[in-house]
């Protein structure tokens, strides 16, 4: 049975109920009648296809154990989840006016999922040796 990381169910869960929160109402402008947009219109769409790539990402190894190590996950995953928390920090930015709900719970689950991505690249870090700044070799054990 594959074991799954706690920075693996971070990612999982949060970019998994980023996404479902991508469809209710982020922005919500009301005059005479009220308007209410989702995440999909503007910078919103590239955050939640990577919010989509980190699920595919962390999804994977989960249907198929042997694709990759956690070495290799972990810069995709961290990258992926601090320009998800990048692109949702700026989609409130610009669409400040008119905030709706939708946009402070992405906001909170951006940055658990920014949080899972910092636990993955601790993760990777744990199983690979600690970097040499003299670049000298360690001496081989006999």
């Amino acid at each position: 049975m594959n074991r799954v990381t706690a920075a693996a169910r971070i990612l999982l869960v949060g970019s998994g109920l980023y996404v479902i929160d991508s469809f209710g109402p982020w922005n919500r402008a009301c005059r005479v009648e009220c308007l209410t947009f989702t995440l999909w219109h503007g910078i919103g769409i590239l955050a939640a296809l990577v919010a989509m790539a980190i699920l595919v990402l962390e999804g994977i190894p989960l249907v198929h154990p042997g694709a990759w190590t956690e070495t290799t996950l972990a810069p995709l995953s961290t990258m992926g989840a601090g320009f998800l928390l990048f692109l949702t920090v700026l989609k409130i930015a610009v669409d400040a006016a008119y905030l709706a709900y939708g946009a402070w719970l992405g906001l909170v689950l951006a940055a658990v999922v920014a949080y899972g991505g910092y636990r993955r690249w601790l993760d990777g870090r744990a199983g690979r040796p600690p970097d040499r700044q003299d670049g000298l070799q360690p001496p081989r054990a006999p």
